[in-house]
């Protein structure tokens, strides 16, 4: 398990360098040679890699809560009040920039502002949505089926992302494609049997939350991903766990 977090590190490491220099129509041209896809496929790709790279930031969340449990230098309370006081934090920003035209447009200014979609200027932004649905999952999930199902979000979403924007030709439901879709369970998957390998028909548990994360991520689409996907794959674990009648012990 610590190889994993150390694969995503350096992954999160690498990936800041990358969108540091996705700027500009010279790269926008390379982009789109080394994909072989079309200019405004390019263009969107740059975009959502740097908005997507941001919020890799979020692997904090899980990465501090697995580590603190297995060293004992934070509790689950604890874990779950420092998350509740950053979600706390986020909506009141939130809060004031929607009351506040003046400071919304400060604030779009600013290195998070630039990467929020259009729909979040003047609404509730994802990073607040994935505080609260972080906060939610670490209190009404097992530690690990927590964990799991947070990089279900964090993993599963980025590849989804990406993956259709590059390659998407097939849609299968509004704007998502199926290889959004597949990259999507596929990353899901190789999470599930990386975290429950431990566990007696992981297989099995596995494919249950990899379903389950890619079906809500691609139907769900009234309520924010951020909120969804986790709750959601947290439930078909839990679930999965009582109907197959395995204990999951912590990693």
């Amino acid at each position: 398990m610590n190889t994993l977090w150390m694969i995503l590190t350096v992954m999160t490491v690498i990936a800041l360098v990358i969108s540091f220099f996705l700027k500009g129509k010279a790269m926008a041209a390379r982009v789109r040679e080394f994909l072989g896809t079309s200019k405004q496929r390019a263009v969107k790709f740059m975009s959502e890699f740097k908005r997507k790279t941001f919020h890799l930031v979020g692997l904090l969340v899980p990465g501090i809560y697995y580590f603190g449990l297995k060293f004992g230098f934070l509790t689950k309370f604890q874990a779950c009040s420092i998350v509740a006081g950053f979600a706390g934090f986020s909506l009141t920003v939130d809060l004031l920039r929607l009351k506040s035209e003046r400071f919304n447009k400060m604030f779009q200014e600013s290195p998070a502002g630039k990467i929020m979609r259009k729909k979040e200027l003047n609404d509730i932004n994802g990073s607040t949505y994935y505080l609260i649905g972080s906060l939610l999952t670490m209190i009404l999930f097992h530690p690990t089926i927590a964990i799991a199902s947070l990089l279900f979000l964090d993993l599963g979403d980025l590849f989804a992302a990406l993956v259709g924007i590059s390659f998407g030709r097939v849609k299968v439901y509004k704007s998502k494609s199926l290889e959004g879709c597949l990259a999507n369970f596929f990353i899901c998957m190789a999470v599930g049997l990386t975290i429950f390998y431990h566990v007696h028909l992981y297989e099995y548990i596995s494919l249950i939350g990899a379903i389950t994360a890619t079906l809500t991520e691609l139907f769900l689409d009234q309520i924010n991903d951020n909120l969804s996907i986790p709750i959601m794959s947290g439930i078909a674990l839990t679930l999965a766990q009582w109907r197959l009648g395995v204990d999951i012990p912590f990693m």
